[in-house]
């Protein structure tokens, strides 16, 4: 679950999939389908983002951390298209909430979709950007630590600097 093609594709698929309007009817209406929605939805996000997230450098991590931007920019722009089409749609792709039940039911089910939407467009593009922050920060502190001269190369260059009187 580590590979760095098929856990991004698996991440934006499986957000995909279980947004079909059919498969979420099916998922919506059954308990064991509903747990397997939102547990390889979970699992999935875990291993996206242990990939994305893992802040050491290639090796020993599985991809560098430009691949790392990559990814997690990459990921930002599918689910961005997949919110803006729920959010800006003008009919009712999910009718059957009418017979589930809607948590809200004040809100028309036009508004409940395009708000349905939103979050699925605003809260996971803000946390690829934090992705993207939290690599590019992991890069930092690596190249800090490459900077700074070990406690050894410090006192023998403190000994020189004695000697020689610089």
């Amino acid at each position: 679950m580590q590979q760095p093609v098929l856990v991004p594709v698996l991440f934006v698929g499986l957000f995909y999939f279980w947004l079909i309007p059919a498969v979420h009817f099916h998922a919506m209406l059954d308990p064991r389908l509903y747990a397997l929605m939102n547990w390889s939805m979970v699992l999935d996000g875990v291993a996206f983002w242990a990939l994305v997230l893992d802040p050491r450098p290639k090796p020993p991590a599985r991809i560098g951390y430009g691949a790392r931007v990559a990814l997690a920019a990459g990921v930002m722009f599918p689910q961005i298209a997949l919110g803006a089409v729920i959010a800006f749609a003008r009919h009712d792709l999910y009718p059957f909430y009418n017979v589930c039940g809607r948590l809200y039911p004040a809100i028309t089910a036009i508004s409940d979709q395009h708000f349905g939407g939103l979050v699925m467009w605003i809260p996971p593009s803000m946390m690829s950007a934090a992705g993207v922050l939290a690599v590019i920060n992991a890069l930092r502190m690596h190249e800090n630590t490459l900077e700074e001269p070990s406690d050894a190369a410090a006192a023998l260059a403190e000994r020189s600097r004695a000697w020689t009187g610089g």
